[in-house]
């Protein structure tokens, strides 16, 4: 397999952010010199005449951070693979001494490893990821219980129940009162007080006003607007019993008419 085209090894160093290491193309950059190698520890020794370990802690690099370009490392893991022996019983044989020690030794180098910059960005990285994994599969689910329940979303379900008691929402999802309203603060924040009081000022004058027009004989009050069209206010205002002012605000509420 032919390798990759390395980047332009005469390039100087760049700014990294400290415990990263830098990858391009299946070359690594050595942050001692700013050269590109596939494997940078042959490089160190003759180089640098420093060891892998001493330079993953001068760089803040986690321990078990691979210097191998990763094409490379598989290929040596399926020779080593294959010419392992199997079923010897190696690790049986090895002095139970010798194999507390060396776990004891690995306990403290991973713990000294996990205080270096490069492992806590892995770990912070490996946490936002599996955070938005868990995020968008709690958002699939609760959109599926929304589709079951006859609306396109989850954020379709609370716009439409934005207006009632969280126990209701809460009933039709089957879940507590307490997830209830920790869903409308993840998908459907609240407004600020003024908002939201004009929103329900808004919706308690609407069921107002349908209900009025319920008694003159229509579904709603825009079917009583669309049958009165063209009519005075006085006319609306005899049908519903209110003045002819509130029979204005009532027109007025109702959306202008398309054509």
């Amino acid at each position: 397999m032919r390798a990759p085209t390395p980047p332009d090894l005469r390039r100087a160093a760049q700014p990294v952010r400290v415990g990263v290491q830098p990858v391009d193309g299946g070359h690594l950059q050595c942050l001692d010199c700013g050269r590109w190698y596939r494997a940078l520890g042959h490089h160190l020794a003759k180089a640098h005449h420093t060891s892998t370990a001493d330079y993953r802690r001068r760089h803040e690099l986690p321990a078990g951070l691979p210097l191998l370009a990763a094409d490379l490392r598989a290929g040596w893991a399926r020779r080593a693979r294959s010419q392992y022996p199997t079923n010897t019983g190696l690790h049986h044989a090895q002095e139970p001494q010798l194999a507390r020690a060396a776990l004891r030794l690995a306990h403290r180098a991973r713990a000294e490893s996990g205080q270096r910059t490069g492992a806590r960005l892995a770990q912070q990285q490996q946490l936002a990821a599996r955070s938005a994994e868990v995020r968008a599969a709690t958002r699939a689910r609760y959109d599926q219980a929304a589709r079951a329940l006859g609306h396109p979303s989850i954020d379709a379900l609370l716009a439409a129940t934005r207006l009632q008691p969280a126990r209701h929402l809460a009933a039709m999802l089957r879940v507590s009162k307490s997830t209830a309203g920790r869903l409308r603060q993840l998908y459907a924040p609240e407004p600020d007080p003024e908002t939201r009081r004009a929103q329900v000022v808004r919706a308690l004058t609407r069921a107002r006003h349908d209900q009025l027009a319920q008694r003159a004989g229509h579904p709603d009050a825009t079917a009583l607007y669309a049958a009165t069209r063209g009519q005075p206010d006085i006319v609306v205002a005899r049908l519903l019993g209110v003045s002819v002012q509130t029979a204005n605000r009532i027109r007025r509420a109702q959306p202008s008419d398309p054509s």
